[in-house]
């Protein structure tokens, strides 16, 4: 977070999961002197089917439904963590939906991006027209 110091912006996800980046995030986001709001997208569905690329090589991708989670294991995750206060709630933002229908309508500046998307699939909606 120190990096971006200097950068407006929120801290944007993609790829949530069970939450382990989000806690990072908001662990180090709390200790800010102007903490930032953090947002979360994820299909909170598990990976849909892997095809195309992310089938072939050594570096194949997973099962459908890897990675599987909900948005109150992520809140039970942050809340284990101490970071379950309603200060911390209120800057946690979590967008549930496939990237390709959830971030083209996000509008705000990004300061700190972090993918895991696994997938090569979702790339193109990673990548800014």
């Amino acid at each position: 977070m120190d990096q971006v110091n200097d950068v407006d912006g929120v801290v944007v996800e993609c790829g949530v999961s069970t939450g382990a980046s989000m806690t990072l995030f908001a662990t180090l986001n709390a200790n800010r002197d102007a903490p930032r709001d953090i947002w979360g997208f994820d299909s909170f569905e598990g990976l849909p089917a892997p095809d195309g690329e992310d089938l072939t090589g050594s570096a194949a991708a997973g099962r459908r439904g890897m990675f599987k989670a909900t948005t109150g294991d992520v809140w039970n995750r942050l809340r284990i963590a101490g970071m379950g206060d309603d200060s911390t709630k209120d800057r946690i933002t979590l967008v549930q939906g496939l990237l390709s229908d959830t971030l083209p309508s996000f509008k705000g500046q990004i300061a700190l991006l972090h993918c895991d998307v696994d997938l090569l699939t979702f790339s193109p909606n990673l990548v800014p027209a």
